[in-house]
């Protein structure tokens, strides 16, 4: 398949289309649009038979992208550095010890 046409179909479109084949009544442009995805599908069928198509190339060629979700300060788990213990709030011991070497 070397020219790729790429079809737009909505789901109502898609099923107008699939109710006229049923009944035998598809127009000139439903046969152009039913022979370019029997087109679509042999290209297909054949690349993933031969392994000439990897996921991440049919996902670029469907159009998906990635969803990675950016990382909210919420989601971030506090530091041990950060954690005080309530027990020495009223003190001011912050758990450290000093040692110094003599």
């Amino acid at each position: 398949m070397k020219n790729k046409e790429i079809v737009m179909l909505s789901r109502v479109e898609m099923n107008d289309i699939r109710v006229r084949l049923n009944n035998r009544t598809l127009s000139d442009s439903d046969i152009k649009v039913v022979g370019s995805i029997l087109l679509t599908y042999l290209w297909l069928h054949e690349q993933l038979d031969t392994a000439k198509l990897t996921m991440r190339r049919l996902k670029n060629m469907l159009g998906f992208k990635t969803e990675k979700k950016p990382v909210s300060k919420e989601s971030i788990p506090p530091s041990a550095s950060d954690a005080t213990n309530p027990d020495d709030s009223e003190t001011g011991d912050t758990g450290k010890t000093n040692s110094k070497k003599k």
